[in-house]
């Protein structure tokens, strides 16, 4: 059997390498963020309240199995899904939160960011108490 040339071989790698990074990007589902507003009584819906959009807007989660211990009213969760024709409703595949083993925000950043938003941070910068060292006489 002939042994293929070098230039051969760099090519097919590369189709390999593109096709591994392609590939997967045509079978993801989209994914939302939102705060838990209401869960239904057969623990199959969620109300979310988006957090990712500019203006305030509500969609209905609809899983495909039951909800997760996360999905509380006042949780932020993450779903990951496909939406219903009509934008209304969202279908779920995967639905996290906090808890063990998520870790939506293991160094507190998110957290931090999101308090001084709640607080009125949005463009003007929080009172700067150092940094600048001494002052020099004239």
């Amino acid at each position: 059997m002939p042994k293929a040339s070098p230039v051969l071989r760099r090519i097919a790698a590369g189709l390999l390498a593109a096709a591994m990074l392609l590939l997967p990007a045509f079978g993801m589902a989209e994914m939302i963020t939102g705060t838990v507003l209401a869960v239904s009584d057969n623990g199959r819906q969620v109300t979310l309240r988006l957090t990712d959009t500019s203006a305030p807007r509500t969609l209905l989660v609809v899983a495909t199995g039951t909800l997760p211990p996360c999905a509380r009213p006042g949780n932020i969760i993450r779903v990951w899904g496909t939406f219903v024709p009509g934008g209304k409703r969202f279908t779920a595949t995967d639905i996290r939160g906090p808890g063990h083993g998520h870790r939506p925000d293991p160094t507190g950043v998110r957290y931090r960011l999101e308090r001084s938003l709640d607080r009125g941070y949005r463009s003007v910068r929080p009172p700067h108490a150092g940094g600048r060292g001494r002052m020099r006489r004239p």
